[in-house]
């Protein structure tokens, strides 16, 4: 079930988290881990967020993320598809029928 939609504003600050299908690894070696963090850092500025923590684990991330523009989703949205795109194609990940 998808989550509730975020109200946002100019300003505020939101804790943040992603994690893998079935609590499965998002991050497998040290190139995942710096693809994200440029993915994350691209996104920052594109969408004028601040990031004020970030904890990077093997199965998913946390964050507190600060807004200058209410555009929180547009950022999330941006990374979690480019992190797994990314992920999915390298290590040529692909969803079974079950």
């Amino acid at each position: 079930m998808a989550r509730q939609l975020r109200i946002e504003y100019e300003d505020a600050l939101y804790p943040v988290l992603a994690r893998g299908n079935e609590k499965n690894p998002i991050f497998t070696d040290s190139g995942d881990y710096e693809r994200f963090l440029d993915i994350f850092c691209e996104s920052l500025v594109l969408f004028d967020v601040q990031c004020l923590v970030l904890v990077l684990m093997r199965s998913h991330y946390h964050a507190i993320l600060r807004t200058l523009k209410p555009s929180l989703s547009r950022f999330m949205h941006r990374l979690n598809v480019a992190y797994s795109t990314y992920y999915n194609r390298r290590h040529k990940w692909r969803r079974t029928k079950g």
